[in-house]
């Protein structure tokens, strides 16, 4: 036999061993430590970005490593995590023509008597110079407005709101138009949006040498396009605040305390390094943060939005001081966090969080090992090397059939949908898009796509969160859908099988991603079902940046398969308020306009009661699922592979990664198993085990 065939016979045998031998050592290390969770990445080992975890299987990790103020727990609930309480209320400021009439206007106040403030839901009145802070105990109801009425008559000044708009970032100029104009004084308040190119500030008093003190400075600079709007006038600057406790005796493996300071740096971390967190927008929305005690915060923010609370469970808080010592490096390894886990090894193919001291968590040790091949992977768990693993999708219907597993599927990240132009001349027509739902059979989809990997939920708010309760999915009928499109008027040519009216066709265009093979196999399966009722489709594959900017921005198209993350925030109002549907810059592509949706969208928008939520999402929701602006196709479903001998006594479905670790300690019992029986090679020596000791220290 050649060296060479020898070879190639031996290495099935040698990759057999190398993985039986890696299973043997992780079982190996298990039995050594005890109550130890063995996983096999789906692929390399994670960076554990606090901030941005690329899978749904590193943001588990970050979760049990990194703790938010707020979380959303597993019933789906709104829960504390590093804060204990929090609740809204609301500040309202005032500015007069003098001093002497911002106390004037004081006094008066404090001249009601307490049944008064009772009713109003007064509760501090401010003076500071020339202006009077208010603050009541709700952000909500008439007492505001009554008590701006019982102020009316000491004149406040007219506050105007203006925004400039410039073609670059706006903050440098604003800085520089502060230190140098005349009636910098009148401007009380600065905002600049996520890009940095739009400014709105709060002018006290008249306006008119403040815009044109705007006018003079920026004419010297013609290449920024400056846009100089004047927005509304008022005569008190409202704003809604958030107030948190953090949890008593919380602490960092330092050993020092969790404080508000650690709350503000990592606000003002992400906000000065724009990092992209889904929350960055309700981030840019604060004025600022106030911290009357070590562990209070008052944050302040320029809009009424019920929903910014939801924010604060997507921002794992990092400590101030680690963040000032590391914010120039590039690389900085491990922050510290408070969860029950800390990372305490990271080499090429293994990473190890050990359960911190007073964790109360049933895994003392999480040991994940670099995803390995399909064969090493599969040899590793059938010989007990690990626990579970993230299998690809076309392994799926081969495991269902493995008695020694569990599938567990994941809480969806994400879901796919197209989303329809509803200024178009065939898919204005509402018939025509619930002929498009009711043909398009999407379990179908999960199946050829996903190998059953997925789910279908026809909501626009996440599933399995308190306020969530989706309209029905849309069934799959061609036959009702083909009976639509006749009464529309569309009828299909006999000879080609397409459908026409006198002088046009049943047409349009779907753009996808390129590059993007699912995405493009996607379009094809959309494309043969919806031929199958009568519809030309062409479709166009195009980069990501080309389909954002030249299509769905200016609104530039049919129809296109876009993939969008889940977010608890109840806020729906940018994605589908008419005012959003032309604007350049804003996100209700499918360009719905309605009425009745506008005033839903509304008042969800400024609800700040979480328990209040659901009564103005669930009619919002099926609202919208009646007016069809787009087609939700499926939710993504990440699937781990579970032995189902490893699982806590009692569980029959299955654990995500973060529930198997977070489950409590079960109570300790004595160790009545038989010895292992010790593995070698045939050429290793059998090597006794050592003598137990009577001895006691």
């Amino acid at each position: 036999m050649s060296p060479l065939r020898l070879l190639l016979c031996a290495f099935p045998f040698c990759l057999g061993w190398v993985a039986w031998w890696a299973a043997h050592e992780a079982t190996a290390a298990r039995t050594r430590r005890g109550g130890d969770l063995i996983a096999m990445l789906p692929g390399p080992l994670p960076e554990l970005n606090p901030f941005l975890p690329s899978s749904p299987t590193e943001k588990e990790l970050v979760d049990l490593i990194y703790e938010p103020l707020l979380k959303i727990d597993s019933s789906g609930q709104l829960a504390p995590a590093l804060a204990s309480h929090w609740e809204w209320s609301q500040q309202i400021t005032l500015w007069f023509p003098s001093t002497e009439i911002a106390t004037q206007a004081a006094e008066h106040l404090r001249s009601l008597d307490a049944d008064r403030w009772i009713a109003l839901t007064l509760d501090k009145v401010i003076p500071e110079s020339n202006q009077l802070t208010l603050r009541f105990s709700s952000p909500t109801g008439s007492g505001p407005d009554e008590t701006l009425n019982e102020l009316a008559s000491f004149e406040p000044l007219t506050i105007t709101f203006l925004r400039l708009h410039l073609k670059e970032q706006a903050r440098s100029y604003h800085d520089h138009f502060m230190a140098n104009a005349v009636e910098h004084q009148q401007i009380r308040r600065a905002w600049f949006d996520r890009s940095d190119q739009i400014t709105e500030l709060v002018v006290c008093g008249s306006p008119g040498n403040v815009i044109e003190e705007l006018r003079q400075y920026y004419l010297s600079k013609p290449d920024l396009l400056p846009d100089i709007q004047v927005l509304d006038k008022v005569t008190a600057l409202r704003e809604p605040v958030l107030h948190f406790r953090i949890t008593p005796d919380r602490l960092w493996p330092d050993q020092t305390p969790v404080t508000a300071i650690d709350v503000t740096s990592t606000v003002s971390h992400v906000l000065r390094h724009r990092v992209p967190i889904a929350s960055l927008d309700a981030l840019n929305a604060i004025h600022s943060i106030e911290t009357p005690a070590p562990d209070e915060l008052r944050v302040i923010y320029r809009r009424f939005q019920g929903a910014a609370i939801t924010a604060w469970t997507h921002l794992p808080i990092l400590p101030g001081t680690w963040l000032e010592a590391h914010s120039a490096e590039t690389n900085p390894g491990f922050p510290p966090g408070t969860g029950p886990f800390r990372p305490t090894l990271r080499n090429e193919n293994t990473l190890i969080l050990d359960a911190a001291p007073t964790a109360r968590v049933r895994i003392g040790r999480i040991r994940l090992q670099a995803g390995a091949s399909a064969r090493a992977t599969h040899a590793a768990f059938a010989t007990g090397g690990i626990d579970l693993f993230w299998p690809p999708n076309d392994r799926l219907p081969a495991l269902k059939k493995e008695p020694s597993l569990i599938l567990h599927a994941s809480p969806p990240k994400g879901r796919l949908l197209v989303i329809w132009n509803l200024r178009t001349p065939v898919l204005k027509d509402l018939r025509i898009r619930q002929a498009l739902a009711l043909g398009t059979d999407r379990p179908l989809l999960i199946d050829e796509l996903l190998h059953g990997a997925g789910s279908l939920h026809d909501g626009i708010f996440q599933p399995n969160i308190w306020f969530s309760k989706p309209p029905p999915p849309l069934k799959y009928d061609p036959h009702q859908a083909s009976t639509i499109l006749d009464s529309a008027g569309w009828l299909k040519d006999a000879t080609t099988g397409f459908r026409k009216k006198p002088g046009s066709t049943l047409a349009i265009e779907l753009l996808t991603t390129a590059g993007n093979p699912q995405r493009e196999r996607l379009a094809r399966l959309l494309a043969d079902q919806w031929r199958a009722l009568g519809f030309t489709v062409n479709i166009t594959a195009l980069p990501w940046s080309d389909l954002l900017q030249h299509h769905l921005l200016p609104r530039r198209y049919d129809a296109a398969i876009i993939g969008l993350d889940f977010d608890p925030s109840w806020d729906q109002l940018p994605f589908w308020h008419s005012t959003h549907a032309t604007n350049p810059e804003a996100l209700n592509f499918s360009c719905l306009s309605d009425t009745d949706t506008d005033l839903l969208l509304e008042t969800l928008a400024t609800e700040f009661d979480p328990a209040s939520v659901s009564k103005h999402a669930i009619p919002l929701d099926a609202h919208i699922a009646q007016l069809h602006p787009f087609l939700p196709l499926f939710t993504d479903q990440q699937i781990v592979a579970i032995r189902r001998a490893a699982l806590p006594p009692g569980t029959t479905d299955g654990l995500s990664l973060a529930e198997w670790a977070l489950q409590p300690a079960a109570p300790s019992t004595p160790d009545t198993s038989p010895p292992s029986i010790q593995m070698r090679l045939p050429d290793e020596a059998l090597t006794p085990p050592p003598a137990r000791s009577n001895a006691k220290p």
